[in-house]
């Protein structure tokens, strides 16, 4: 290649590398810090237990939750979360419900993702996405924001009484994680049983975004 000068750009991309280590150093430190603090907040790393929580969602979870005693009832926990719905009903029409988006969105987008591998482990969660896809042809956003809620309701009830989230199959029975995924594997939505997208034309001016950047609106 004429004209490039090799010795200044591999000096550039040294000097990259070195600005990337350094950040990354960073994050690897605050990922020790949010660590230690989270074990401190939750020592038997309750909220963990989940079904779709891991290392990175249990922190951000149990944090933006806080002291689940300082609810009154899950059903206010559940209001917390901003993922109950909120019909907006005027005269004689009603619109369709949507979560009132009360509380933090950091919590919501959080939980949000975790209910969506929940229902890959926990049957019960499979099936209510089932049920809900299926008979009442809601769009796998809304379901997913359905399930949120109850993954939430479950993991602030685990974390009052002091006991880990325990998978259930369809008859009530605790089983493993593995069975639960054998089982969920069963209840997967094959792409005939999705309801069509209705067809309409779009607004003019309106925008599209990704279900986290709309519930964190």
């Amino acid at each position: 290649m004429a004209g490039v000068d090799f010795a200044e750009l591999a000096a550039d991309i040294a000097a990259e590398m070195r600005s990337i280590t350094t950040v990354q150093a960073e994050i690897d430190q605050l990922d020790i810090r949010i660590q230690r603090l989270y074990l401190d907040a939750d020592p038997d790393q309750i909220v963990q237990t989940a079904p779709g929580v891991g290392p990175v969602l249990a922190p951000t979870i149990h944090g933006l939750f806080g002291d689940p005693h300082r609810f009154a009832s899950l059903a206010a926990a559940r209001a917390f979360t901003g993922l109950v719905p909120d019909t907006n009903q005027s005269g004689l029409s009603q619109a369709p419900p949507r979560p009132t988006k009360a509380g933090d969105p950091g919590l919501r987008t959080a939980l949000f993702m975790a209910a969506d591998l929940a229902r890959q482990t926990d049957p019960t969660m499979a099936a209510k996405y089932r049920r809900l896809v299926v008979e009442r042809k809601l769009h796998h956003n809304s379901v997913a924001c359905h399930l949120a809620a109850a993954l939430a309701t479950r993991t602030v009830a685990c974390l009052r009484t002091g006991t880990p989230y325990q998978i259930r199959g369809l008859d009530g029975q605790a089983i493993t994680a593995a069975q639960g995924r054998v089982l969920c594997q069963r209840l997967r939505l094959q792409p005939h049983e999705r309801p069509r997208p209705p067809r309409r034309q779009p607004e003019a001016g309106q925008a599209t975004s990704e279900v986290a950047q709309r519930l964190t609106a």
